[in-house]
């Protein structure tokens, strides 16, 4: 049966390894950050890998200067070893991001199902990624070529969605990633509140876990003024204190919402 640490000591992932138990013994799941990293204006593709023997559940990203950069995409790879997070940065000069990864050890199954799809330009659409009736969705990721998109990233009934609105000038793709598999006692899905966020600000929201239980993946619904997802930029989506947090900048004229997912277990 997998088990989970209680995560205890941030400071000790800022440097970049596995937080060590406080409570729980023989823990077999560790939050681990390769603390700040530089986001250079553009595209890029921040990594922090699992401690050897540990394959990755869930994962995400904080940025350093929310309201110009922005996530567009974050999952798994190096066959689950490792979270790889697309962050766009819109601003003139370097800023920040720091990556963080869910790893597990101990699960009687693990896979990853990915399904993708292509969006057109100024178009929305999305894909998602279903385990079979007998697995639990443990977490999951994305991935797109896309560079300006809205997106939206979170677990759902039996699979992990991955939508977008592409402002990009050609079609992009974006893949849905779930990440299948067994060995937790119990596994629910959480979603904190429905937060509103006023035009040109940056807001969040966490969906707390229920008692004893650790999140190991989430993610972010956006709906931007007028619905759908034009507009509505997600900022930061990571696990912290017990949930999942999410946050969004929204850039359009409307007031824009904002709803946290969180994957629980014990």
């Amino acid at each position: 049966m997998a088990r989970v640490l209680t995560v205890a000591a941030t400071a000790a992932l800022a440097m970049g390894v596995p937080v060590a138990a406080s409570a729980a013994p023989n823990a077999q799941t560790v939050l681990v950050s390769g603390g700040a990293v530089t986001a250079a204006p553009g595209k890029s593709t921040p990594k922090v890998t699992c401690p050897a023997g540990y394959q990755v559940a869930g994962g995400g990203a904080s940025t350093g200067s929310p309201g110009g950069v922005f996530l567009l995409a974050g999952g798994p790879t190096d066959g689950g070893r490792s979270w790889v997070e697309q962050v766009r940065n819109t601003l003139s000069s370097n800023s920040t991001a720091t990556v963080w990864a869910v790893c597990v050890q101990g699960l009687s199954s693990y896979r990853e199902v990915d399904n993708t799809v292509t969006i057109a330009t100024n178009n929305g659409g999305g894909a998602a990624a279903s385990c079979a009736n007998t697995e639990h969705v443990l977490g999951g990721g994305s991935s797109t070529n896309g560079t300006d998109i809205d997106p939206v990233f979170i677990p759902t009934t039996g699979a992990w969605w991955y939508g977008m609105f592409n402002h990009d000038a050609s079609p992009v793709s974006a893949t849905s990633q779930a990440l299948c598999g067994n060995g937790f006692t119990n596994y629910v899905e959480t979603t904190g509140d429905v937060v509103t966020i006023p035009p040109g600000k940056v807001g969040g929201v966490f969906a707390p876990c229920p008692g004893g239980m650790t999140a190991i993946s989430g993610g972010g619904a956006p709906r931007a003024g007028g619905g759908g997802v034009i507009g509505a930029k997600i900022t930061d989506s990571y696990p912290t204190g017990g949930g999942w947090w999410s946050a969004v900048q929204n850039n359009t004229q409307d007031p824009a919402t904002i709803v946290t997912h969180a994957d629980c277990v014990s």
